[in-house]
């Protein structure tokens, strides 16, 4: 009797002194806001039974993320510490933070041009395997017409025509999480929506203002990230694939970005719920989904945890490297995950971004500079980057990002792959394709190979992204792996 009563008060002592882990990531924190985690099979309403109370009755920003058995909530300190840390059935709490390690306060921009939209393509071919049919891109760019060959080119920088495969990424889902895009412009050809028609974002920090899906920001980023995804309808890009607006950045003007972990984690989240219901209602012209996010930021667990949900739902994620020569990409999140593709960035010359991460995280590098781009101003601009886009410095006039122009580049030609062979929920296929069409040792300029830690050798592979259709007689496979 006197062992179980001894048993019961240890017992009870370590239960009321249990104190979930708790994580601070590093940058501006959210104020009083949190993401729980809750244990596997351990459910919201015992969480709450734990806690005495309703936390979504408390808490008007509370939002669940049933894929990470997680929920964010807006709560004091003293109320986390009370209720919630107390509760061993949490696995952990993350402070939520500011997602940004980049701001931009400059375009860079040149003149802007107005072109007539390419006519839309017929998007009825539901097989694209059997046969290899091909579709010609009229005033396509340097960039467009460096990722379309298997070898270096002497670029003059003229507007070209080139030939692409039929429909390219046709039935592909592009997730572009950014500051909001103008989906009405002609770039898109009436193929991009907002995110399960939403008018206002929900995966923006709380006190956000500027809510409605539109690109509001000063220099129209994720409009142009979208048209280098999906604006093949005025040549900006290679690919037709459905151009999804996923705003995660809410009052984007001059230097600040506004956008937290826990919205980005949310919005993979949601987009991986789609995903999974598309996949089993086996949706006629579904050929899969790739997200494009071109920001970076400070490591967040549940961004992580997001992220490789997403990745193992088949999903392919794209992110950039931080434009920090100094930063190694072992240490630049998300870059530095195993589930994202990694992209840095070259110009015309094939030199690459003398303000870019490096490392062997990267994948992949990509046109990103002086590049036509759409912009939110009407449904027929186009601007061009003068200049590449650095992270903000206040002896710098040119502060936008370098490296998150050339990810949406590499979102394109991934969904070409997707698009022609049907890789619905292949992301390891699509990496391979990646990989083996890319151009090897033709990008100068690199970073010098870096020992670190324990005699590693830190290289940064010489990559270049391609799909080599653009071939006057094409025949044979349009790319390696391509069935024929």
């Amino acid at each position: 009797m006197l062992c179980q009563v001894l048993f019961f008060l240890y017992f009870s002592r370590a239960v009321n002194s249990f104190r979930a882990p708790y994580f601070v990531p590093e940058g501006r924190l959210v104020p009083d806001t949190y993401i729980v985690r809750l244990r596997e099979n351990y459910g919201l309403q015992q969480h709450f039974e734990h806690c005495g109370t309703d936390l979504s009755v408390l808490s008007p920003e509370f939002r669940t993320i049933p894929l990470l058995n997680s929920y964010r909530v807006q709560l004091d300190n003293a109320t986390v510490e009370r209720l919630i840390r107390t509760d061993p059935g949490v696995e952990y709490i993350e402070h939520d933070v500011y997602f940004a390690g980049q701001t931009f306060t400059d375009t860079a921009f040149g003149n802007s041009t107005i072109q007539n939209a390419h006519s839309d393509l017929d998007l009825t071919t539901t097989n694209h395997s059997k046969r290899w049919d091909t579709e010609k891109i009229a005033d396509a760019g340097w960039a467009l017409q460096m990722i379309t060959v298997a070898k270096k080119l002497n670029l003059d920088g003229r507007d070209k025509t080139i030939r692409t495969l039929r429909n390219p990424g046709a039935g592909v889902n592009a997730y572009v999480l950014d500051t909001g895009v103008r989906i009405t412009h002609n770039a898109f050809g009436g193929r991009a929506s907002n995110f399960r028609s939403m008018t206002r974002t929900e995966y923006c920090p709380p006190g956000s203002v500027n809510t409605d899906m539109g690109d509001d920001s000063t220099y129209s980023h994720g409009t142009a990230v979208a048209s280098l995804v999906a604006g093949g309808s005025m040549g900006l890009g290679i690919s037709f694939a459905n151009a999804i607006n996923v705003k995660v950045c809410c009052d984007c003007l001059g230097q600040n970005i506004s956008m937290s972990s826990s919205g980005v984690a949310l919005a993979f989240m949601d987009i991986t719920e789609d995903h999974e219901a598309i996949v089993r209602s086996a949706q006629e012209g579904f050929k899969g989904s790739i997200i494009n996010l071109s920001f970076t930021g400070p490591h967040s667990l549940t961004i992580e945890a997001a992220i490789r949900k997403a990745k193992s739902s088949g999903i392919t994620v794209v992110v950039p490297a931080t434009n920090d020569p100094h930063l190694l990409t072992s240490q630049d999140f998300p870059c530095n995950l195993a589930e994202t593709i990694c992209v840095a960035s070259c110009d015309f010359l094939y030199q690459f971004y003398d303000y870019s991460a490096y490392g062997d995280d990267i994948d992949i590098i990509a046109p990103g500079k002086t590049i036509k781009v759409a912009i939110a101003s009407d449904n027929n601009a186009i601007h061009f980057l003068a200049g590449w886009f650095r992270y903000f410095s206040p002896h710098s006039q040119l502060k936008l990002l370098g490296n998150s122009f050339a990810s949406p580049i590499v979102t394109s030609v991934l969904s070409n792959f997707m698009g022609h062979e049907g890789l619905t929920n292949d992301p390891k296929t699509v990496r391979k394709r990646m990989l083996d069409n890319s151009i090897r040792n033709v990008i100068t300029k690199l970073p010098p190979s870096t020992i670190v830690g324990r005699r590693r050798l830190v290289k940064t592979p010489n990559r270049l992204i391609s799909i080599p259709t653009n071939r006057d007689h094409p025949r044979g496979p349009p790319y390696i792996g391509a069935p024929y």
